[in-house]
């Protein structure tokens, strides 16, 4: 953990981050390259930050290192858009649309890869989805998953964190 303040969240304690260089590490064995698998949590974004890393995501929320300078999936927000990147065995991507995020409100998101098929949830809604046919890049399994900036590609998180969860198995939208 470099940083991060407690905070009021969502749901009772949360973490601050400043934008600057906070993140948690959460260390290699929490997320694997599990073709189901799921990640949620709650934000409550500050400002919009113009940091952007190498994959051209900004305001990271989550960020899994695929090796010491590089990461093969990140989920963060630019304007009002979501931003999600993915490294599979066949693709290599940015996807970027619109959730309607503002600052200083909360939102719950939720990240699903199914079995070739990747579900964004915001709010308990699917605003999207891709196939795309793989499962993400295991060639540096295990490695580090980031809470709020990506260790190595920057793109600090200015907001709040809060009930950060990953499963090991695909939710359905009724469960996200």
């Amino acid at each position: 953990q470099n940083g991060p303040n407690p905070a009021i969240g969502k749901v009772g304690q949360a973490l601050e981050f400043d934008g600057s260089d906070d993140y948690v590490n959460c260390g290699s064995s929490i997320w694997t390259n599990n073709p189901q698998q799921t990640a949620t949590l709650w934000f409550n974004r500050n400002q919009d930050q113009a940091d952007d890393t190498n994959h051209n995501v900004s305001n990271m929320l989550l960020a899994k290192a695929s090796g010491a300078d590089n990461d093969n999936f990140e989920l963060g927000t630019d304007g009002s858009n979501i931003e999600l990147y993915f490294d599979t065995d066949g693709e290599n991507t940015t996807y970027s649309f619109d959730g309607g995020i503002q600052n200083n409100q909360w939102y719950h998101i939720a990240v699903t890869f199914n079995g070739g098929q990747a579900y964004v949830y915001l709010d308990g809604k699917q605003i999207y989805s891709h196939d795309w046919g793989g499962d993400l890049d295991g060639s540096a399994d295990p490695s580090e998953l980031a809470i709020g900036e990506s260790q190595h590609q920057g793109a600090p998180f200015d907001g709040t964190i809060d009930q950060v969860r990953i499963y090991d198995r695909a939710l359905s939208e009724k469960e996200t």
